[in-house]
């Protein structure tokens, strides 16, 4: 065992050290911090590995077991590298600077506080950002069309809470956890009370709730995120993704781990938001939308829909989540003026008024948008 893991060392490192010949030279202007991100963690994998090989402690046969478990480790990082960002930018595409100028002018517009992530048009699911590379994968045709580049600035929030020792993110970050410490209080209530009156009969329920409501909050205050800075556009995208991909609107997860909230919960926060920054107009007419739609799923909520997604809890997520991107000094929507958001906002309000005329004025719009974000 010793011997042939020595080798698979000696293997993967190797590998290691070819991929770094990969990249272009230079690599895409769009893509250069990402082309050094990658070349550095490369080097600190190929570090780890050398230590894996010569380090005394796994020159000893009972500690093989450990060796392998950490080789594991460095080959799916460096797996991740490979096949996400070294392919990203050895197949770099013409539409990818279109997109990534576009992502910058959307950060322009909002007063976005960090670093742009790097944008690929070779995504195979949807819309995907990679903190470990500031990385966002996106649909290859993603800039020619308009309804779903709203969901942009969902993807924009994630960063928000990755990024560390940053004193213009505390905010942000602290309402984050204002708002969970408020969802935990919620639940140890409500566990304590199911004790006391049912003898737990339904605790292992609230349990996985609130464990799922510490992933779920990043994916609220993303929409929260979205629908501040994208305005009505974001949660007219919502409900377009919903109906294109989603599933069970009003699906409750009673004993499984779960990263995403469901639809129903997510656009009731959209909805308060909408209604916390004075838009009332718009909150009605995607609130009737969503109402009418939904009809199509032929389900309904049920009690535990409540259970899981008290709406007392989702009031104060909209609240926290607002006051998070008002502490970042983000431009929200009822100031915001940019060129984009207006456009994006245009392209639904033409959609719903008339889809005839809409694809051929996309068409032209995005034209119009890649030359000003292309000179």
């Amino acid at each position: 065992m010793q011997y042939y893991l020595e080798a698979a060392i000696v293997e993967v490192i190797e590998r290691a050290k070819r991929l770094k010949t990969r990249f272009p030279t230079p690599p895409p202007l769009h893509f250069q911090a990402l082309a050094q991100r990658c070349l550095d963690l490369i080097d600190e994998n190929i570090s780890d590995l050398k230590l894996l090989h010569t380090a005394p402690e796994f020159q000893n046969e009972a500690n093989q077991s450990t060796r392998l478990k950490l080789l594991k480790i460095r080959i799916r990082e460096i797996d991740l590298i490979e096949n996400i960002a070294v392919s990203a930018i050895t197949r770099c595409i013409d539409g990818d600077e279109r997109i990534n100028k576009f992502v910058q002018g959307i950060c322009r517009e909002i007063d976005y506080p960090l670093i742009p992530p790097t944008v690929s048009g070779l995504s195979s699911d949807y819309y995907q950002i990679y903190p470990k590379f500031n990385l966002l994968c996106v649909p290859l045709l993603e800039c020619d069309f308009m309804l779903h580049l709203p969901d942009l600035y969902h993807e924009l929030a994630h960063p928000l809470f990755w990024a560390e020792h940053d004193d213009r993110l505390k905010p942000f970050q602290e309402e984050a956890k204002t708002f969970y410490d408020i969802v935990s209080a919620h639940f140890d209530r409500v566990i304590l009370e199911d004790q006391r009156i049912h003898q737990g009969g339904s605790s292992h329920a609230y349990e996985a709730w609130k464990t799922n409501w510490f992933r779920w909050r990043i994916e609220f205050f993303c929409d929260i995120f979205g629908i501040c800075t994208a305005g009505p556009a974001y949660g007219w995208a919502h409900l377009h993704l919903s109906m294109k991909r989603g599933g069970n609107p009003f699906e409750i997860p009673v004993h499984a781990k779960s990263t995403h909230p469901n639809d129903e919960a997510r656009m009731q926060v959209i909805l308060h938001v909408l209604d916390l920054m004075k838009l009332n107009d718009h909150k009605r007419a995607i609130a009737e939308r969503w109402e009418t739609l939904q009809q199509i799923h032929k389900r309904e909520k049920d009690q535990v829909y409540k259970l899981a997604y008290p709406p007392e809890i989702l009031e104060q997520c909209a609240i926290h989540g607002l006051r998070a991107v008002v502490g970042i000094n983000c431009t929200i929507a009822p100031h915001q003026q940019g060129t984009i958001f207006k456009a994006l906002n245009e392209a639904w309000d033409l959609f719903w008024n008339d889809y005839n005329s809409f694809f051929e004025w996309e068409q032209r719009k995005m034209t119009e948008l890649q030359r000003m974000f292309t000179r």
